[in-house]
């Protein structure tokens, strides 16, 4: 199936661009999370 695809294609990723990728859970900084916040209540 498609997830089985899925997971090799993170796997390659996190292999070759491990150090640049934030680790899983992780959250985005508080200035994108505003904006997204505000742009959701806005209506875009």
């Amino acid at each position: 199936p498609h997830e089985d695809c899925l997971e090799e294609t993170i796997a390659w990723y996190r292999e070759r661009e491990g150090a640049r990728l934030a680790a899983p859970g992780s959250r985005q900084r508080a200035a994108l999370r505003v904006l997204g916040t505000a742009l959701r209540r806005g209506g875009l």
